[in-house]
């Protein structure tokens, strides 16, 4: 049993035609999938990633209208971080300050916040930006938060099998990264300093790592329950199936299957233009579609 990498990152936004606005028209990200969490069919779900919509690259919304802010903390994810090609930055910070965004200059990164207060920082990752404006940006490295680095690195490499990826520094332990994927940093406080995390706008929900299929996902089940640790009942979310457990300090972890991915019901060319449903709601459309406002495309 194998963890893939990082399969995507999901966070909590107020409004989902604002979140659309900032990611894509702001900042270049595509709206890769536009649809529903399939436990609260009222509730858009968005994902914005790179062109081919590779997991991984991938970072997902709720749109929760009516819940207050969350907490930033322990147990939650800190910081996200955005790569983007080298020489692009400059055309960046003048697109994100021809928008009023602020963003704070460090070298070659951009340090700024989305309207819900999610911390990013934008930085150059080798090879030049192509022809066109603006510069794709992929999802490159989550930063979450705990208690111990060592209770963390011990769930990650004997429960998931993820080893550290470099020598803990500052306080800081690297998991995952390489090649193309993004990468797992955990930040520690030690002193628990800082509040414990909780869930609402502009928090974090779940950090998602892929495995190969559903076969693995029922082996990785069974691991976990024989670890003694919580795992939930694998759930069908169509473009997926997913099962939940959570790190030490209560982050909520989700293994999810690589297949059938976002592009099963409708062309790649074609990802995010339209509402996509399951098709065991799909006879709920209608009155999915009453509650729902509809997103106003991006011109």
């Amino acid at each position: 049993m194998t963890i893939l990498g990082i399969h995507h990152v999901t966070l909590v936004c107020a409004s989902a035609q604002r979140t659309l606005l900032f990611y894509t028209w702001v900042l270049g990200m595509r709206l890769v999938k536009q649809t529903v969490s399939v436990d609260a069919p009222g509730t858009y779900q968005l994902y914005f990633g790179d062109a081919q919509a590779t997991p991984g690259r991938m970072i997902a919304f709720l749109e929760w209208p009516k819940v207050p802010c969350g907490t930033r903390g322990i147990g939650g994810i800190r910081r996200l971080g955005l790569a983007t090609p080298a020489g692009a930055l400059d055309a960046l910070e003048q697109r994100l300050r021809s928008f009023g965004v602020p963003s704070e200059r460090r070298g070659q990164a951009l340090d700024l916040r989305d309207p819900d207060g999610v911390e990013l920082t934008i930085y150059a990752e080798g090879g030049e930006a192509p022809p066109g404006s603006p510069p794709p940006i992929w999802l490159g490295q989550i930063t979450a938060m705990c208690s111990s680095l060592g209770a963390t690195a011990r769930f990650m490499g004997e429960v998931l099998g993820v080893p550290p990826s470099a020598a803990a520094h500052a306080g800081s332990q690297s998991f995952l990264g390489g090649g193309s994927g993004p990468q797992l940093a955990y930040l520690e406080d030690r002193q628990c300093a800082t509040p414990r995390a909780q869930v609402g706008g502009g928090q974090s929900h779940h950090l998602s790592l892929a495995v190969p299929d559903e076969v693995a996902l029922i082996e990785w089940r069974e691991r976990l329950i024989r670890a003694g640790l919580h795992a939930s009942p694998i759930i069908d979310r169509f473009y997926f199936k997913s099962l939940y457990t959570h790190d030490p300090d209560g982050l909520v972890i989700e293994l999810a299957t690589s297949a059938p991915g976002l592009a099963v019901d409708e062309p790649p060319e074609q990802l995010g233009h339209a509402l996509m449903l399951p098709p065991w709601l799909e006879p709920q459309r209608a009155m999915i579609e009453r509650v729902l406002p509809p997103l106003k495309p991006v011109c």
